[in-house]
């Protein structure tokens, strides 16, 4: 998987590093840690992006009367 997206994404490292951060970000739980973990860790500059992705998912999920 991480070679197909280095693959996709060329020379296009900084977008590569903000989609698979975000990604890892939003969607890590139990059951997604191995493969999050992987993008975090093999994707070059995937982490400084990943609390955006946390971010955006705190508000997705978030009740809109603060409960």
């Amino acid at each position: 998987m991480i070679l197909r997206l280095k693959e996709a994404a060329g020379t296009d490292t900084r977008t590569l590093a903000r989609f698979c951060g975000v990604t890892a970000g939003f969607f890590m739980n139990a059951q997604t840690s191995t493969m999050c973990t992987a993008l975090l860790t093999d994707i070059e500059g995937a982490e400084e992006w990943a609390d955006l992705g946390r971010e955006r998912r705190r508000r997705a999920t978030a009740h809109p009367d603060g409960d």
